[in-house]
């Protein structure tokens, strides 16, 4: 009888030895790194489920069309444009010559510009058809303010000395209407439409695209903090727990097949990688995805507590949220906690 009695206490501490190991963790024990992960999640989300990785805008090559002046034979080069406010428009390529010339006093003639070289620099209406282009010198100048070379033909004059020639290629804008502007002389007109010049300062972009590129896709920007699908995984699996994250992957990387009753198809993956024909491997990021994120949810975490069922690598947190700015949209959900063989523990559901 003795002996029976030692077995049950026996078995009684290794059941209660077993339960214990094999317990959910307390929300104490925990909470500090719940609280990190679900603030570090909402960025992650925006990546994986929100607007995602900023990426250039959309904005093409432009592609020249010719134009040929009748009574001159002279050829331009144009292309289309729109602007908010001037609507329809044509911008076009002039080169610009400018001559200038130094002096130590003033000028009758010429514009002042500025001084150079401790003279006086003016630019000047001058004909050069007397100068034999062999007698035109190419220099260069460095400005030290911006770094920037400059190269100009140069020559000499009789009159004037040495004479600078800058060659520039510019870009003019006509606006393109209708009908007549009151007061104003159309540059040209044909079949009751009617081009007037603008002063206009086209937008600069920092990338341009081109009809290769991959359809339906945008080019991640090069100044993003991540540029490569195996960086976004390393920053995403820093919140999520690796099973959470395999059927995320296959959407954001892979593309996943669509079937229903009466229609089938494959979801292109959001981001994806492309080499271009330079050898270029550049992310790019899906236009049309549809985002599944809303407003972001704020946690109280005075409610948060451990609930059913768990271990001692699960837990499922019990806590009340609610989107920013709409507290009165309280409401209670679940968000598990799975524990990683680093001994680390990660979302292992979303909290958007």
């Amino acid at each position: 009888m003795k002996k029976l009695f030692i077995t049950l206490i026996c078995l009684v501490i290794v059941v209660m030895s077993v339960a214990s190991c094999s317990r959910p963790p307390e929300y104490a024990e925990v909470e500090a790194r719940f609280k990190e992960l679900i603030e570090a999640s909402y960025d992650v989300n925006e990546i994986i489920f929100g607007k995602g990785l900023p990426v250039y805008e959309k904005v093409y090559e432009k592609e020249f069309s010719v134009w040929q002046d009748k009574e001159n034979d002279k050829v331009y080069y144009y292309y289309e444009l729109s602007d908010e406010k001037l609507g329809a428009m044509l911008g076009y390529r002039v080169n610009e010559i400018s001559f200038y010339v130094l002096s130590d006093g003033e000028l009758d003639e010429g514009e002042f510009v500025g001084m150079r070289n401790g003279k006086r620099c003016y630019r000047i209406n001058y004909d050069d058809s007397a100068i034999d282009p062999k007698d035109k010198k190419i220099e260069s100048e460095k400005d030290e303010e911006s770094g920037e070379t400059y190269y100009f033909y140069t020559f000499e004059d009789e009159n004037y000395g040495k004479v600078y020639e800058y060659r520039q290629q510019k870009m003019k804008y006509l606006q393109k209407l209708k009908s007549e502007k009151a007061g104003e002389e159309a540059v040209y007109s044909e079949g009751g439409v009617y081009y007037y010049p603008v002063e206009y300062t086209e937008p600069k972009y920092d990338f341009y695209y081109t009809d290769d590129d991959p359809e339906g896709y945008s080019f991640v920007r090069l100044d993003c903090e991540y540029f490569t699908i195996e960086q976004i995984k390393d920053y995403v699996e820093t919140v999520y727990s690796a099973d959470y994250l395999k059927g995320i992957y296959e959407m954001l990387f892979t593309g996943v097949v669509i079937t229903e009753d009466y229609e089938s198809g494959k979801l292109a993956a959001r981001y994806c990688q492309y080499e271009d024909e330079d050898g270029q491997t550049w992310l790019l990021s899906l236009d049309d995805y549809e985002l599944e994120l809303g407003a972001r949810r704020v946690y109280d975490f005075s409610t948060a507590r451990v609930v059913r069922p768990g271990n001692k690598n699960f837990v499922n947190i019990e806590i009340e949220s609610y989107p920013e700015g709409k507290p009165e949209e309280r409401e209670s959900g679940v968000i598990s906690m799975v524990r990683q063989d680093d001994g680390k523990w990660y979302l292992g559901s979303p909290t958007y």
